[in-house]
């Protein structure tokens, strides 16, 4: 609470910082305490700023009622106890008697708010007291996530509602879809991280809602009431509120990066709220968006070369685009525009020297697979090894043990030998025209920046990324731009 002088002219001004108060609740006695100076009760004789009102998090929502009175002053205001007559003791919320000449009542409207982080889920169930069927909404703590269910007790003397039928299909109270800062409904994941296994979508307990902090800024206060169905006549209702987190992990991610405007490096302090803001406004968890860019590049500056969707997806690139702006045809001719400056552009292997460069897409292969950075082996693009590589390796397998070769033999000397083939392939078959001798497209087939998006893929409108295509005024190294890098994609 701040409590201010109004003058005579009517402007009002602070108070001394050792003005004395006298403050005492009036009504409204279980919904919390007055605290000022590490003392928290109900009355206080010779407060001074800051005063605060702690809500008791266990009460109900209501209206607190508290008295402010000016200690030792004949500054105007309500003099209707200018004799000194005091309230009787007992008679409000405290035994003290009130003895200020100059006071004012004011209320404190009090709301049993349950807060939820942006992108955070939470559990919610009803139960019902025994002896008079009083609803109560309350929040279920999951412990394990992969399997939820209701707390074995309610309490002493309530019950769990296990039915579906508590909550109706729509238990808010923002009528529009698409306008509430939550999302909610009866499912739930569970996730496995190994890979192997894909997530299970599983209902939950009848009888339990999941709730999830959606949006920002929907509602002026980001504040939403979820309710219950009638049972008998009687419901419940509580308020939850969507709160910005602070941050979206140990540390706030903050870079140096590009920007569009002069083409040089600006500084980024916050990619977290960056993130957040993005989310908030969309409806995407922004763990979720944080966990890609932890995923794919944290630094933010990231390019990457894509050497084979430059080598599989250029024949059908090059019949829809016969002439593109961006693609590079020799020593001088780099696209147009050229490329902007950006002096911390990094792949894996740390700065790039003369990008985009005038070279093949063989020479890029073969440098990027040197030392222990390597780039483009069947580790990192696993996904091509059963196109490519294990045909060899079945193929010399087989071969080798007709040939009466031990089976542990025939699989080590046809993994080898796969080796090479595979190689060979990508030097002089891949795409149909081999990596030696083809020129690297390294501007339009290169992801950038956070997401790592490529431009031939951002420009495609069946992705719904609408990056503008062979535009001047949007380059393939503008992805790489956080606001739109996060944004857009």
């Amino acid at each position: 609470m701040k409590i201010k002088k109004r003058l005579n002219d009517g402007s009002i001004v602070e108070y001394p910082a050792e003005q004395q108060f006298e403050i005492g609740m009036l009504e409204g006695c279980l919904l919390g305490k007055l605290s000022t100076g590490g003392t928290d009760t109900n009355y206080i004789n010779g407060a001074t700023q800051p005063i605060y009102f702690i809500a008791d998090s266990s009460a109900d929502s209501g209206v607190v009622k508290i008295r402010v009175g000016l200690k030792d002053s004949n500054t105007t205001g309500n003099k209707s106890n200018k004799g000194r007559i005091t309230t009787e003791a007992g008679e409000y919320c405290f035994l003290n008697n009130f003895e200020s000449v100059i006071y004012k009542d004011v209320e404190v409207k009090v709301e049993n708010v349950i807060e939820i982080l942006l992108g955070e889920t939470k559990y919610f169930g009803v139960k019902k007291k025994t002896e008079t069927g009083e609803l109560k909404i309350e929040e279920i703590k999951i412990t394990n996530p992969d399997s939820v269910k209701f707390p074995s007790s309610a309490g002493n003397g309530w019950a769990w509602i296990k039915e579906n039928s508590i909550w109706s299909d729509r238990p808010i109270n923002i009528e529009t879809k698409g306008q509430s800062p939550i999302f909610y409904d009866k499912f739930y994941a569970k996730v496995y991280y190994t890979g192997k296994n894909k997530l299970e979508i599983n209902d939950l307990p009848d009888g339990m809602i999941r709730v999830i902090g959606r949006y920002l800024g929907k509602t002026i206060d980001n504040k939403v009431q979820l309710f219950t169905e009638k049972e008998n006549g009687i419901s419940d209702t509580i308020n939850i509120q969507v709160i910005r987190p602070s941050r979206l992990g140990e540390d706030i991610l903050s870079i140096t990066g590009p920007t569009k405007i002069d083409y040089v490096d600006s500084t980024y302090r916050n990619i977290d709220s960056l993130i957040i803001n993005i989310a908030g406004e969309l409806g995407i968890p922004p763990q979720f968006l944080m966990g890609i860019v932890e995923q794919e590049n944290p630094n933010g500056l990231g390019y990457r070369y894509e050497p084979f969707s430059d080598m599989l997806e250029r024949k059908e690139f090059r019949n829809k685009y016969p002439t593109h702006r961006y693609w590079i045809e020799s020593e001088t001719n780099l696209g147009s525009p050229t490329v902007p400056h950006h002096n911390n552009l990094k792949d894996a292997l740390g700065p790039i020297n003369n990008y985009p460069g005038y070279t093949t897409v063989w020479e890029i292969f073969n440098e990027k697979n040197k030392g222990k950075n390597k780039m483009y082996t069947l580790n990192v693009y696993y996904w091509y090894k059963d196109d490519f590589w294990n045909p060899y390796q079945k193929y010399y397998y087989e071969n080798l043990k007709d040939k009466g070769l031990d089976t542990l033999v025939a699989a080590d000397s046809s993994r080898v030998l796969a080796d090479t083939s595979y190689v060979i392939f990508l030097r002089d078959s891949i795409g149909g025209f081999g990596m030696k001798g083809t020129v690297a497209q390294t501007r339009i087939f290169a992801s950038y920046g956070f997401m790592q998006l490529v431009y031939s893929s951002a420009i495609k409108t069946k992705y719904d990324y609408n990056y503008p295509n062979n535009d001047p005024d949007f380059l393939p190294e503008y992805i790489m731009i956080p606001t739109i890098n996060i944004r857009d994609f």
